[in-house]
C-alpha cells in the first residue's frame, strides 16, 4: 500500500519545500549508524596502512579488499555469465510468440549495448555487495531532449550512449544520495527523496531544457543568490532557515558561495491536510531547500536491491559489514607480532647495580663491567607471539567464510584427495551462497529494472526500429521492431544465476555419466550427450554438433579421396605432351 507524505498545505509551495527538506534531514539522520559503518567499510577497502592500533608497525593486511575483489568477480560472473542473461516469456499460445520474443530481446540487447547496461549491472552489484543496497532509475532519453521525457537527465549517469540514441536509459543512484522511510512496509510503498548536486552552469542548462516547467523569474532569483545581487534583506531569511543548510556546507552563505546548487527530488504520494486530498505519483523538485522548482505527475521508476534484509528496516546489511572487525583483529595480531620480532632483534636490557658499559667503535663490540652482585641481561619478549601467524591465517579464513567466500574459489585446494565428483559437489556447495544472493538481486532488482525499461519503451517508442541481428547461418541481418511488438504481453526474466546453478548440476551429472559409460553406455544416446556438452559449454553458436557428423565427414573425405584418385588415374592414362609430340613426328615422317 502506498504511504503518502503529509503536507500541511500543498498549495503553499514554501511550506512544501520546507517539509521535503525536513523529511530528507529526518530520514538521513535516522541512518547515521549505517553511514558510519559504510565509511568504515570503505576505509578498510582502500586502506594502505593500519591506524590507531598503538604499535610501532602500521602494516595493513588487505583482507577486506581481497574479499571485496573476489566476491565481486564471482557475483558478476554469476549474474551476467553471457550476453544472453535475459529471456522474454510471452504470455499466450500464439505461434507468433517466438518471433515476438526474438524482437523484444533484440530491442533490449540493442539498447543495452548502446547504454553499457552490463557495466551498470556491475556497479549496482558492487553497491549491493559493499553497502547492502543498490538503486537505479529508468527514464526515456531522446537525442533532442524535451522537458517531461528527460526531467532527470542531468543526474550523473554511469552509462554512456551512442550518438543519436533515443530510448530508455537506466541511471545508478548512489546509496548516499537517496533516503526513504526505513520502516515502511516496502520500498515501493515509501516516498523517496534523491539528492543531486550540480554546478551553477549545469543548473542554468537544466533550467533551459525545462523552460516549460520552470518559471524564468524563479530561475533568476535562485541564480542571483550566487552572484551577490540578491537583496540584503534576504540574509535574515538565510539565518532564519539555517536548519535547511545543505549537507556538507558549514552555513547557507558558504553554500551560496560554493558555486553548487542542491536539488532534492521527491517521488511519491502526497496527502494535503488542508483539502484532505491524496495526489499520487508526484515528482517535486526542491532547490536550495526553500523553493519548489518543479511539481508534476510522473512515476519514479526507482528500484532497490538488497544483500541481507533486516527485519522491520528497509536498509539492508552488506556482505563486508560483518567482517570489518575481523580485519581489525588481523591487523592487530600482525603488528603485535612485528613489534615482538623487533624486540627480539633489539631487546631491552636490564642492568643490576651500576655496571660500566664500554663500546668498541672499531668492532662494534660492547663490554659491560659489572660490580660485584651486579650484572646486565636482555629482556626478550614471549616467543609465543611468533605463533600469531596461525591465528592470523585462521581469522582470515573465518573472514572469507563470513562473506561466503571459501578458499577453493580463490584457487586454493583444500586438504585431502578427492574424486572429480567430490570436487564438483564441493564447488556446488561453495557457489550455493552466491547463487542465492544473485537470484535475490535478479528477482528484487534486475527483473524490475528491465521491466521498467520495456514499459518506458512502450510509452515512448512510436516508430519502427531496426537493430542488427544474426541468423542461424551467422549472417548479419536487420530486425525490424514495431511499437506493437514492444507491447506484446509477456514477462522479462533474468536467469543468469538460475542458469548458472542448473549448469553446475548438469555438468556434475554429465561428468558422472561419463564415468559410468562402461556400465550404462548401451542405454545412453551419444548424440544427446554431445548436444548436452554443446549446450553446457556455450558452443551452440558454432554448430559443432549434428547427428553422425563425424561419419558424414569421414564419408565426404573418402568420396573426395576417391574422386582425387580417379582424377589422378585419368590423368595418368592420358598421353603426356612429349608422347603427343613424338606421335605427331612419326605421322609426318615419309615412307621409305
Amino acid at each position: 500500500m502506498t504511504q503518502p507524505l503529509n503536507f500541511t498545505d500543498y498549495s503553499d509551495k514554501k511550506s512544501v519545500a520546507g517539509i521535503v527538506a525536513g523529511t530528507w534531514d529526518s530520514w538521513n539522520s535516522s541512518r547515521s549508524p549505517q553511514l558510519n559503518l559504510w565509511k568504515e567499510v570503505d576505509e578498510y577497502r582502500f586502506a594502505t596502512k593500519a591506524t590507531d592500533l598503538g604499535f610501532d608497525h602500521t602494516t595493513h593486511i588487505p583482507l577486506l579488499h581481497e574479499i571485496d575483489e573476489d566476491l565481486g568477480a564471482i557475483l558478476y560472473a554469476t549474474a551476467f555469465p553471457h550476453d544472453d542473461f535475459l529471456d522474454f516469456k510471452p504470455l499466450g499460445s500464439n505461434l507468433g510468440d517466438i518471433e515476438v520474443r526474438k524482437k523484444v530481446l533484440g530491442y533490449l540487447k540493442h539498447a543495452h549495448s548502446l547504454t553499457d547496461f552490463t557495466k551498470l549491472g556491475k556497479q549496482t552489484l558492487n553497491d549491493v555487495k559493499v553497502y547492502g543496497n543498490c538503486f537505479a532509475q529508468t527514464i526515456f532519453h531522446k537525442d533532442h531532449e524535451s522537458a517531461l521525457q528527460t526531467e532527470k537527465s542531468m543526474l550523473k549517469s554511469t552509462t554512456s550512449s551512442a550518438d543519436n540514441y533515443s530510448g530508455f536509459k537506466t541511471y545508478r543512484i548512489s546509496p548516499y544520495d537517496i533516503t526513504f522511510n526505513p520502516t515502511a512496509s516496502s520500498f515501493k510503498a515509501s516516498p523517496k527523496i534523491v539528492r543531486q548536486l550540480m554546478t551553477v552552469g549545469e543548473f542554468s542548462i537544466f533550467c533551459q531544457k525545462h523552460s516549460d516547467l520552470i518559471d524564468a523569474e524563479l530561475k533568476k532569483s535562485i541564480l542571483s543568490r550566487r552572484t551577490g545581487t540578491y537583496g540584503s534583506g534576504a540574509h535574515s531569511d538565510h539565518y532564519k532557515n539555517a536548519q535547511y543548510t545543505p549537507d556538507g556546507f558549514g552555513s547557507i552563505e558558504t553554500y551560496y558561495r560554493s558555486g553548487m546548487v542542491e536539488l532534492l527530488w521527491f517521488y511519491g504520494a502526497v496527502y494535503d491536510e488542508k483539502s484532505y486530498d491524496v495526489h499520487l505519483d508526484r515528482t517535486i523538485v526542491v532547490v536550495d531547500r526553500d523553493k519548489v522548482l518543479m511539481d508534476y505527475q510522473a512515476p519514479s521508476r526507482i528500484q532497490k536491491g538488497s544483500w541481507k534484509e533486516r527485519p522491520d528496516n528497509l536498509w539492508a546489511q552488506g556482505a563486508l559489514e560483518p567482517i570489518v572487525g575481523i580485519n581489525y583483529m588481523v591487523n592487530h595480531r600482525e603488528n603485535a607480532k612485528n613489534d615482538a620480532i623487533d624486540r627480539m632483534i633489539n631487546p631491552d636490557e636490564l642492568y643490576i647495580g651500576n655496571p660500566e658499559i664500554i663500546h668498541d667503535d672499531e668492532t662494534g663490540r660492547r663490554e659491560i663491567w659489572a660490580p660485584e652482585g651486579g650484572g646486565a641481561q636482555d629482556i626478550t619478549p614471549d616467543s609465543s607471539t611468533l605463533a600469531f601467524n596461525t591465528e592470523i591465517a585462521s581469522h582470515m579464513e573465518i573472514g572469507r567464510r563470513g562473506a561466503r567466500l571459501p578458499q577453493q574459489l580463490a584457487g586454493f585446494r583444500t586438504s585431502g584427495e578427492k574424486t572429480a565428483f567430490e570436487v564438483q559437489n564441493l564447488n556446488d556447495g561453495a557457489f550455493r551462497g552466491f547463487i542465492d544472493k544473485v537470484a535475490q538481486y535478479e528477482q528484487d532488482f534486475l527483473e524490475k529494472v528491465i521491466t521498467d525499461q520495456l514499459e518506458v519503451a512502450r510509452e515512448n517508442v512510436s516508430s519502427v526500429i531496426e537493430v542488427l541481428d544474426t541468423d542461424e547461418e551467422g549472417i548479419n541481418t536487420f530486425l525490424q521492431i514495431t511499437p506493437k511488438d514492444l507491447k506484446a504481453n509477456g514477462k522479462l526474466v533474468p536467469y543468469g544465476s538460475r542458469r548458472f546453478s542448473r549448469q553446475l548440476q548438469q555438468i556434475a551429472a554429465l561428468d558422472k555419466a561419463t564415468q559410468l559409460q562402461p556400465v550404462i553406455g548401451s542405454h545412453i544416446s551419444a548424440f544427446a550427450l554431445a548436444k548436452a556438452f554443446e549446450e553446457l559449454s556455450g558452443l551452440g553458436q558454432f554448430n559443432i554438433v549434428s547427428k553422425n557428423a563425424a561419419i558424414d565427414e569421414q564419408l565426404e573425405q573418402q568420396q573426395s579421396a576417391m574422386l582425387a584418385e580417379q582424377q589422378m588415374a585419368g590423368m595418368a592414362s592420358e598421353p603426356t605432351m612429349q608422347e603427343l609430340a613424338l606421335q605427331d613426328g612419326e605421322e609426318e615422317m615419309p615412307l621409305g
